[in-house]
């Protein structure tokens, strides 16, 4: 089932800033396990070891989720790609309905006898 495409384009927009904020965030987080790694480093022997153990432990687990991030980047990618297309599709549909209606209004121009019949209002309803 697919979402009406307004709607749709509201939730790609949505899903990349969450992206770009999850994205941060896991950047910052990086920074922070590889500084307090440095820090850890410098405690003495017993204390370096679990603190090292437990912030590695964090880095895989951020590693992981970061993982699952780039897979729903490229979800978001796919989707905008398509809401893209079919966004595009549309607008042709519109484009293509107003040119069947032009042609409609101008058939009335192609017989000159028709057109001799039509008074002058109805020509002018014609031309607007």
């Amino acid at each position: 089932e697919e979402l009406p495409l307004q709607d749709t384009l509201v939730a790609v927009k949505a899903c990349e800033t969450a992206a770009t904020s999850a994205n941060t965030a896991v950047s910052i987080a990086r920074m922070f396990i590889a500084t307090k790694l440095v820090e850890a480093k410098r405690f003495s022997e017993g204390p370096s070891k679990g603190a090292q153990a437990k912030l590695k432990e964090f880095q895989a687990d951020l590693g992981r989720q970061t993982e699952k991030l780039n897979e729903l980047k490229k979800s978001t990618a796919m989707r905008k790609k398509s809401i893209t297309v079919r966004e595009a599709e549309h607008e042709v549909q519109k484009a293509e309905d107003l040119v069947r209606k032009v042609g409609q209004a101008a058939a009335v121009f192609e017989d000159d006898s028709k057109l001799f019949q039509l008074s002058v209002k109805e020509i002018r309803q014609a031309s607007d």
